[in-house]
C-alpha cells in the first residue's frame, strides 16, 4: 500500500494487511529495479508471492475453518496448517433437511491419481506463517493469537467476498 491510501483505523489496516497474505498485490516485476538475477530463477520474494498463490480456495478455507473452530491457543505452524487441508471434510458437517436435494461431490473424484503431498503443501505455507508472525495473527510458538482468531477469518471474507462500494 502507498502511504496515501494507509487507512486512519488501525482495525481496518490490519485486516487490509491480513487479506494482502492471502492475496498479494502489487507490481507486475515484484524483482527490485536493476537486479543481476538469472531470469530462470526466483528471489525470496517472488519465491514467497509464487508460493502464497498456489495455494487454493479449497486450502485456504480449510486452515481458517480449522483455526476459527479451534479458537486462540491453537497451533498454526505451516506442518500443523498442512495437516489441517489434509484433514478436511467439508461433507462431515451434519446435512439439514433442505439439503437432501443437493447433489453429493466428491472432490477426490476431481483428480484420482492425485495424492496429498503434505511436505509441498508445508512448503506453500511456510511464507503465510512468517507474514501472520509479523501481523501478530500466529505467536512464538506458531499458535493462533486472539488476534489472529478474530481477525483472519474477516480478512479471508475479504478477499472471497470483497464488497462493491467499500473499499476491502
Amino acid at each position: 500500500m502507498r502511504a496515501a491510501d494507509l487507512p486512519a483505523d488501525d482495525a481496518e489496516l490490519w485486516l487490509r494487511l491480513a487479506a494482502g497474505v492471502a492475496s498479494p498485490e502489487g507490481p507486475d516485476d515484484w524483482s527490485r529495479p536493476g537486479g543481476e538475477e538469472a531470469e530462470d530463477e526466483l528471489n525470496e520474494t517472488d519465491s514467497a508471492i509464487a508460493a502464497i498463490c498456489a495455494i487454493d480456495h479449497y486450502d485456504w478455507l480449510a486452515v481458517i475453518t480449522a483455526l476459527a473452530v479451534g479458537g486462540p491457543g491453537t497451533s498454526a505452524s505451516a506442518a500443523d496448517l498442512a495437516g489441517y487441508v489434509r484433514d478436511y471434510d467439508p461433507d462431515g458437517a451434519e446435512r439439514g433437511e433442505d439439503d437432501e436435494d443437493e447433489d453429493d461431490y466428491d472432490l477426490g473424484d476431481l483428480d484420482e491419481d492425485a495424492e496429498f503431498d503434505e511436505l509441498s503443501m508445508e512448503g506453500l505455507f511456510l511464507p503465510v506463517t512468517s507474514l501472520w508472525q509479523v501481523l501478530g495473527a500466529i505467536d512464538d510458538d506458531d499458535c493462533l493469537t486472539p488476534l489472529g482468531w478474530w481477525g483472519l477469518p474477516e480478512a479471508m471474507r475479504r478477499v472471497w467476498a470483497p464488497s462493491g462500494g467499500a473499499s476491502a
